[in-house]
């Protein structure tokens, strides 16, 4: 498999960006995740390769959905070419750039969350349903700088934690969510304005799959009690009191391992961190010992 690093994506980035008209010349990298995102400062456009050609569904779905969500008032970064590019074997979009974007507030979080989730998604969106193991086991298969134990260690808690999933009860009305709505994914521009990014994970499920990240990251200590607190009033439920809401905690947990994990190779430290992880997994200690990545 050909490895997805900054350099093969950077030259899928420039072949996608020919195609499509566009000066890629200054072209910086922003992150590499689960997308390589790629910053055209001089076009004000951002460029995100996919990690795979087989997640072209979802991608395009992405595209249809900037569209939906800002006909509804939804504060959202849009496409500037309207389908997505494929270039060297992978799927390329460009997005219109947010100037000097900053994480939102958890406050403003859970005031765009209620509005975003009172949204009554149309069935031309084709929204999937929360598939709370999504790209689990693929990027468990990855992480090849792991032990086949660690791996398997993974592996037997994504399959509890399946099935606990599976008999979860939860208060909230089901809705359309953003799928990893957290603060890095609505930004404020130095313009003044919020945009949700990121939409590929938007689904059809429990609004509290979105309101667990912040949970879990009060509880890892990335934002304060007061910050969780303010959250949770601008959105008007606290999920912690959720009946799935240890569920949804563990199911979020191992994603954040499992994505990780495929980076493992990328450092020693990354990898001890990996590693740590697993082990916090096992014992249920987890969340004040993480380090944020």
């Amino acid at each position: 498999m050909r490895k997805f690093d900054v350099e093969s994506t950077q030259v899928t980035m420039r072949m996608a960006a020919s195609l499509a008209g566009i000066n890629a010349d200054d072209a910086q990298l922003v992150r590499l995740g689960e997308n390589a995102v790629f910053r055209l400062a001089g076009q004000a456009v951002v460029a995100r390769v996919a990690r795979s050609a087989k997640q072209r569904t979802d991608v395009q779905r992405e595209l249809r959905l900037a569209d939906w969500l800002a006909a509804h008032d939804i504060p959202v970064a849009r496409p500037v070419v309207p389908d997505v590019v494929e270039a060297d074997g992978r799927l390329v979009t460009f997005w219109e750039e947010i100037p000097s974007p900053r994480a939102s507030t958890p406050k403003e979080l859970g005031a765009a969350l209620r509005r975003f989730h009172a949204l009554s998604p149309s069935a031309e969106l084709g929204l999937p349903r929360i598939d709370p193991l999504a790209r689990v086991q693929e990027r468990i298969a990855a992480a090849r700088a792991l032990s086949t134990a660690e791996r398997d260690a993974l592996i037997g808690y994504a399959v509890v934690v399946g099935q606990e999933f599976a008999h979860a009860v939860f208060d909230l009305e089901m809705s359309m969510v953003h799928g990893d709505g957290h603060v890095d994914n609505l930004v404020r521009g130095s313009n003044g304005r919020l945009a949700f990014v990121d939409l590929e994970e938007c689904a059809y499920g429990q609004p509290e799959w979105d309101l667990v990240l912040t949970a879990i990251e009060r509880d890892c200590g990335w934002v304060t009690a007061e910050q969780y607190e303010q959250f949770s009033r601008a959105y008007g439920y606290d999920v912690t009191t959720s009946p799935g809401y240890e569920v949804l905690r563990r199911v979020r947990l191992l994603r954040m391992t499992s994505w990780l994990a495929q980076k493992a190779a990328e450092s020693a430290e990354v990898l001890a961190e990996v590693r740590h992880r697993i082990r916090t997994l096992q014992t249920d200690q987890v969340e004040l010992s993480w380090n944020a990545y």
